[in-house]
């Protein structure tokens, strides 16, 4: 009852399990609920904040998800990115933890420093590229367009000469009523500024974030003690702040980013991986295995009899692929539709994604990277139980009648 009733509903507090268990005659203490649901490998956590979304919002950002998928590198490289943070004096970004003996809560150096109402806060807005940050400066006013236009004329320019941009650089801002008023849409098409389409709601696509997250950090563990030391701080750690390739190659999180790879092996270890850039057709396909099936072959020293197996995607089954494999005399392994729980590879595939998971690729381009790498470590040896335990495979087709397996 416990794990089905925080299954449906994850903000069931440990008090309200104990009062509905209670009401059912059973009583039981919030350890026991806490050590129960533990074992079933639920915690409490803090609920992730993200952006509302709504649909418009998930069309606009799959739409650009799909449509920069495959830019490189130089292009992000291109872009100044802005945005605008507040940053107060004593609050919620200068929380920390701390190391302490029993009792020793109030020492200094255990504790943060406040005041009541918060003690004040600063608005600041800032640029940076992959070339490093660009100016920060602090907002004194509740900002409106012509602000907004003027912060633009001072900084935007200056930034991007200092930073040597290159020409044709693109200026991404996010979609404050402020930043698409048509007087400051007009604005930037008079000063000839190329600006990024940019979908509503998409904090995490901007890499500004990282940055606006580490200055925070810097600016706490200086503890600044009033608003105008607080500024120069801001500004002293922006200037320090490292910009890296990682931090400015725009991350696509809520399953907008992902690549499509193809693979093979046999006993003897894992063949080629070939990542797939575009959409996959036959012709696309036929030059798959046309770079990459032979070599596998000759890497993993195969015998001549050696045996293609595909499953039956119509890009497999095509009448000019099944031409072409005979043309070129590769043998194929009839196969039945829908077993992939009868195809090994299956195994391979969920080994590779838990490790480069683990990794925690950042872009798309470090996701193929890591693929690649971590596909040629699959050892022989995995490869080779794989294929020595196949026939039991086929032991729980025939048990299950040729019903799904549990492989």
């Amino acid at each position: 009852m416990i794990t089905r009733t925080v299954s449906k509903n994850p903000r069931t507090t440990r008090g309200d399990l104990v009062n509905d268990l209670q009401r059912a005659g059973t009583k039981v203490t919030k350890a026991t609920i806490s050590n129960t649901l533990r074992r079933q490998g639920l915690k409490s956590c803090s609920a992730r904040r993200v952006p509302l979304l709504k649909p418009v919002h998930v069309r606009a950002r799959l739409k650009f998800a799909r449509e920069h998928l495959d830019d490189p590198e130089e292009d992000w490289e291109n872009v100044i990115w802005s945005d605008e943070t507040k940053i107060k004096l004593f609050g919620k970004n200068s929380t920390c933890r701390v190391w302490r003996r029993k009792n020793a809560e109030l020492h200094p150096k255990n504790t943060i420093p406040t005041v009541k109402h918060g003690g004040g806060n600063i608005m600041l807005w800032g640029c940076f590229s992959a070339k490093g940050p660009g100016r920060l400066i602090r907002v004194k006013e509740r900002m409106n367009g012509a602000m907004y236009r003027e912060i633009l004329s001072k900084n935007l320019l200056p930034s991007a000469r200092a930073l040597k941009m290159k020409r044709g650089w693109v200026f991404q801002h996010d979609n404050d009523p402020k930043h698409t008023a048509q007087a400051t849409k007009e604005w930037l098409r008079k000063k000839h500024f190329k600006v990024l389409e940019w979908p509503s709601q998409s904090p995490d696509l901007n890499p500004i974030e990282n940055l606006w997250r580490e200055l925070k950090i810097r600016v706490a563990q200086r503890q600044p003690q009033n608003i105008t030391a607080l500024e120069e701080i801001c500004m002293e750690e922006w200037a320090k702040l490292p910009v890296t390739k990682k931090n400015i190659i725009p991350t696509v999180k809520y399953g907008g980013g992902s690549v499509m790879a193809w693979g093979c092996f046999a006993a003897s270890g894992p063949g080629r991986l070939a990542v797939i850039n575009g959409t996959m057709n036959s012709a696309v396909y036929q030059k798959i295995l046309k770079e990459n099936v032979r070599p596998s072959v000759c890497d993993l020293k195969l015998k001549r009899t050696w045996v293609l197996q595909q499953d039956n995607d119509p890009k497999h089954t095509s009448k000019s692929n099944s031409e072409w494999l005979k043309k070129n005399k590769m043998k194929t392994l009839e196969w039945p539709s829908q077993s992939p729980d009868l195809n090994p590879i299956e195994m391979l595939w969920h080994d590779l994604k838990k490790v480069v998971h683990a990794r925690k690729p950042s872009n798309v381009a470090e996701l193929q990277q890591f693929c690649k790498d971590e596909w040629a470590k699959i050892p022989p040896q995995r490869c080779n139980r794989l294929i020595a335990s196949y026939r039991k495979r086929l032991i729980a087709v025939v048990a299950a009648k040729g019903g799904p397996t549990s492989y």
